[in-house]
């Protein structure tokens, strides 16, 4: 049963570098070492209190209020988890209307764990844009974009550089990719696509794993070994360009493991809780608390994103 700020230590190993042995040359003094990258997450509480109302407000209201808090409070923390998920990966805030949290915040879990952005060698842009500051209202996400993208977890580290390379998930005895944009984002792939090619794009998915995979199931398609997800969660901000005026969605790809989640005891071996109690002087008012013992984190290691890659670009409300 972990306490609130605890932090939870894991381990991530980089690929082996250097030359084989040859021939009868000693293996002795000529052994590769494990090289272990440490990290950590700290796991916080997270409760709602639900009011289920006083005596005569349950008798004037002929529905079931239990079992209404008890509906909304699940769909309260699953809001929760989802937005803190997506902050996290995305590494802020971002300016989200619909968030629970205010854009004030630095951590899903009062500064717990506070967001950290993409290194340098980890992020990518639209069209001509090389930076925050050069992105421009026209660079638009495109096909082009996912392919630096691509060819970014293709090429970068895995060797003497000291950079982990991205590792992809194996789905069918292939390595795949997931990328997760912004509904807008979507938008503007379609359109940048055109008819033909984004058909090509949804019959990619179909002829693959197609429904045995939930990496699959429900996604816009597949491109370059990428699986294509549309979420409207996926971070925006409004700071990008020359003026600081430019409105942004941050895509990623990610590999595996591109987020950790850890979870701490919430009750009797739980990871979630749902606790009634009685208050009032005459115990008649009904309380429920919901809550959560978790932390999230983007892993990083040596200061450099290890297992997925943003990709900044342009949004437009397209309606």
């Amino acid at each position: 049963s972990q306490q609130a700020g605890d932090e939870i230590t894991y381990t991530v190993y980089a690929q082996l570098t250097g030359q084989p042995v040859f021939g009868d040359d000693n293996l002795e003094g000529n052994a590769a070492k494990l090289d272990g990258y440490v990290d950590k997450v700290t796991i916080n509480a997270i409760k709602k209190p639900v009011d289920v109302g006083g005596t005569m407000t349950r008798k004037r209201n002929p529905d079931d209020l239990r079992m209404i808090a008890k509906d909304k409070g699940k769909d309260y923390m699953a809001r929760f988890f989802d937005e803190a998920c997506h902050m996290t990966l995305a590494g802020k805030r971002g300016i989200n209307p619909e968030f629970i949290l205010p854009t004030t915040v630095t951590s899903a879990s009062q500064n717990t764990q506070p967001f950290t952005d993409y290194d340098a060698n980890h992020i990518v842009y639209g069209g001509a844009a090389v930076s925050k500051g050069t992105l421009a209202s026209t660079d638009k996400f495109s096909l082009d974009a996912i392919d630096k993208a691509v060819t970014m977890a293709q090429t970068e580290g895995g060797g003497s550089d000291g950079k982990m390379r991205i590792s992809p998930l194996s789905m069918g005895g292939e390595d795949k990719f997931v990328l997760l944009m912004h509904p807008w984002q979507e938008h503007d792939l379609r359109i940048a696509a055109g008819n033909s090619r984004w058909v090509d794009i949804q019959k990619a998915a179909t002829t693959n794993m197609g429904e045995r995979s939930k990496i699959f199931k429900n996604s816009m398609g597949e491109y370059r070994g990428v699986v294509l997800r549309s979420h409207s969660k996926v971070i925006r901000s409004n700071d990008y360009g020359t003026g600081s005026n430019v409105n942004a969605a941050r895509a990623v790809l990610m590999g595996r493991q591109a987020l950790v989640v850890a979870f701490g005891d919430a009750g009797q071996g739980q990871r979630a809780s749902w606790v009634e109690n009685l208050t009032d002087l005459d115990n008649s008012r009904p309380i429920i608390t919901f809550g959560m013992v978790v932390g999230f984190k983007r892993p990083q290691f040596n200061s450099q994103d290890i297992s997925s890659i943003a990709i900044d670009t342009a949004v437009t409300k397209p309606y």
